[in-house]
């Protein structure tokens, strides 16, 4: 039994909690919030009402960010990439963890270390000679350019991530397994990956908010503008549109949607990956 005195206590840390949360959910939604609204306003409306919902929702807005913004155009092209780059990333980084997590191999260390060297390096810092290097590669304004540099810069992050999830999978799942005669691919696919799968999770959701924001490589890498990703088109629909913000803020909510169904496809894996509180396990 809880003394009164006890159960006031807890009762106030509740709802000093959930006052917390709620102050926080509101401080971290409005931004969004306040950008749809803005993107069904005019600029008349967006000055004279600029916190409030809008009165006259005007929708064509979306239109305008879609067709004239070349929105739709800078969007497919963000699909292409982002779901090349993740999709090779989901076949390697997952395979490349297991090794470096279950095996013994003469310069496993080196390979290791060699992985966080990588993620040391800012892209800023090898954009001239990966410049040079896909120019005599003959990619320089192609998807090819793009995909190639997320790969190599998202391989030793999703890695990393992902091996943390085979280091909390107990030795003697994978033993076992080997005894009833599963092979080693077997062994992976059948029980070590499905076992490993909220890191993975986590590694590729974190790997495509990267590659589906991602300014500068487009920036560097791309010349065509049908090649422009959305980042990139946003900056370039900002200049012709300077002053009207609701097509704008439009085209700033096109680029957050799939980001969050994409998120809240994957929560489920989220969640276990975090809560594994191993992600950075060994």
């Amino acid at each position: 039994m809880f003394h009164p005195s006890e159960k006031l206590l807890k009762k106030t840390k509740q709802i000093i909690s959930t006052a917390i949360l709620i102050i926080v959910s509101v401080l971290v939604l409005y931004p969004f919030i306040w950008t749809f609204f803005a993107s069904l306003k005019t600029n008349p409306e967006l000055y004279a009402n600029t916190w409030g919902p809008p009165l006259d929702p005007q929708w064509s807005n979306y239109e305008v960010a879609w067709t004239s913004g070349r929105m739709g155009t800078c969007f497919v092209n963000s699909v292409i990439v982002t779901a090349a780059v993740v999709g090779i990333l989901a076949i390697i980084s997952p395979m490349a963890a297991y090794v470096l997590a279950s095996y013994e191999f003469r310069g496993k260390k080196m390979v290791f270390y060699g992985l966080i060297a990588g993620m040391l390096v800012a892209p800023h810092v090898a954009i001239v000679p990966l410049y040079v290097l896909l120019q005599q590669l003959g990619v320089i304004d192609t998807y090819f350019a793009l995909i190639l540099t997320h790969v190599a810069w998202g391989l030793p992050y999703s890695t990393f991530i992902a091996r943390a999830g085979f280091l909390g999978i107990p030795k003697s799942i994978e033993e076992s397994a080997r005894v009833d005669g599963l092979s080693t691919f077997q062994i992976y696919r059948k029980i070590m990956l499905p076992l490993a799968a909220p890191a993975v999770a986590v590694a590729l959701i974190l790997q495509a908010i990267f590659v589906w924001n991602d300014f500068l490589f487009p920036l560097i890498f791309l010349r065509s503008s049908d090649l422009f990703t959305l980042p990139l088109g946003l900056v370039v629909f900002r200049g012709m549109y300077i002053i009207r913000y609701g097509p704008l803020s439009a085209g700033v909510i096109i680029s957050s949607i799939p980001l969050i169904a994409f998120y809240v496809f994957l929560s489920d894996y989220v969640k276990k990956g975090i809560s594994l509180g191993g992600a950075l396990k060994g």
